[in-house]
């Protein structure tokens, strides 16, 4: 299993919120990091109390 720092996951995540509020599938073929990864970083992060949006979001829904 890859490793990634703290700093890659939260640039990654920082990705799926606004103002860029990317998709997960997007950010993931853009940096070649699995979904399920992604969507792994983004419920530890809910975990932790940070702020995102949910798949598929934008601020106008």
């Amino acid at each position: 299993m890859k490793h990634y720092s703290a700093e890659r996951k939260e640039a990654e995540l920082r990705k799926l919120a606004p103002p860029m509020n990317l998709t997960a599938p997007e950010v993931a073929e853009a940096e070649g990091i699995s979904t399920a990864t992604l969507y792994n970083w983004r419920k530890q992060a809910r975990e932790r109390g940070q702020v995102l949006p949910s798949r598929g979001s934008t601020p106008e829904g």
